[in-house]
This record gives C-alpha cells, structure tokens and sequence, in this order.
C-alpha cells in the first residue's frame, strides 16, 4: 500500500505521483495529511497543495483514479 500525503507537494505533483503508482499497478492508497515538516511546529498546506486529508481523498476520486 503506498501512503501519499499533503505534505511538500502541488496538485500537479500529486496527480502524477498517483498517476505513476496506478501505472505500476499500485491498487492501495493510504491518503494521509501528514505531519509537518522536521523543525516546523503547524502544519502548512504548499501553495497549490492540500490542507488536509479530506481534500487528497477528494481529489483523489474527482480525477478517476480508482485506488481503494
């Protein structure tokens, strides 16, 4: 199962990296917020990423991917 989370990464990014895991033949997704980065005390979404997990999983969905 691959764990994709919020942190550090675009929508851009985020969209190939699960186009690259379906493509793999990765069937399992964890989508996590995540914790923020080492040294960082909050959490803080990336211009054109995600603020939390529910965002991922949404997005995950809209954009057809088909992970469980």
């Amino acid at each position: 199962m691959a764990h994709v989370t919020c942190v550090g990464s675009t929508r851009d990014e985020i969209h190939e990296i699960l186009r690259r895991l379906r493509g793999d033949g990765i069937q399992n997704v964890l989508a996590l917020r995540g914790d923020p980065p080492s040294g960082e005390k909050e959490f803080r979404a990336p211009e054109g990423g995600f603020r939390n997990a529910n965002e991922l999983v949404a997005f995950v969905r809209d954009r057809g991917f088909d992970f469980s």
